[in-house]
């Protein structure tokens, strides 16, 4: 059974807590980043012809430092994933942030979605969202757990970041929109969090207090014997 955490606006970071794991949520990149490491981000140049628009059809999608994407719609049957130049269509692709990547809207068919497959032991990741025709919907994006997180992304041409932590790695998640929107992103950044959520380090101070404190009370006071009882 799928958790649905709702999102309200964000200020910082949020802490919630879900079926299998804890999560830090962020709204804001720099926190985001600051509180990460290893990052690595795919900004999607270079990929499309300036000016132009590079499909992906394919089950392989599209991959890019180990990280796949692929866009599915009408239950996973057909695929629909493209990269769009600003200048491909400036009045839809120019956000600011040069080259963006966008998938199926759910007026293509039931089901749309980005697929995120990502490398092993990945436990940050955040992306700049974004949707089109029309802009400024929700995203719904749902973790390979489970838990299924709603974001609103702001008018055109400002972008929405949207981050997390877990505490356990995330293998995959999925990025859709409603309102029959185009789901976009740019600045897809994935790595490792730290430090611990801070529900981890609260549980790790307090296992390692109650370990100490069981120590102190088996340890007798210096001086002292054991008294031995005969049957």
């Amino acid at each position: 059974m799928r958790r649905f955490v709702p999102l309200t606006v964000l200020v910082g970071l949020l802490v919630v807590t879900a079926s299998q794991a804890e999560f830090v949520v962020f709204t804001d990149r720099t926190k985001f980043e600051e509180s990460s490491y290893h990052e690595k981000t795919i900004d999607f140049e270079g990929i499309a012809v300036p000016g132009f628009q590079s499909g992906f059809p394919f089950k392989s999608g599209l991959t890019r430092q180990g990280v796949n994407f692929v866009g599915t719609h009408t239950a996973g049957t057909k695929r629909y994933l493209w990269v769009a130049d600003d200048e491909a269509n400036p009045s839809l692709f120019d956000w600011g942030s040069g080259a963006v990547l966008y998938g199926p809207s759910s007026k293509q068919g039931s089901d749309a979605k980005i697929t995120v497959t990502l490398p092993a032991g990945i436990t940050a990741l955040g992306a700049d969202l974004m949707t089109m025709q029309p802009f400024a919907s929700n995203f719904v994006v749902t973790l390979a757990s489970g838990d299924v997180f709603h974001v609103k992304t702001q008018d055109y041409p400002h972008l929405t970041f949207w981050g997390i932590q877990s505490t356990a790695p995330i293998k995959s998640l999925t990025f859709s929109s409603d309102n029959q929107s185009f789901p976009m992103m740019d600045n897809f950044t994935f790595g490792l969090a730290t430090p611990a959520p801070p529900a981890v380090v609260l549980f790790a101070l307090g296992s390692a207090g109650l370990l100490a404190y069981q120590r102190r009370r088996r340890t007798p006071p210096t001086g002292s014997t054991a008294a031995t009882h005969a049957d």
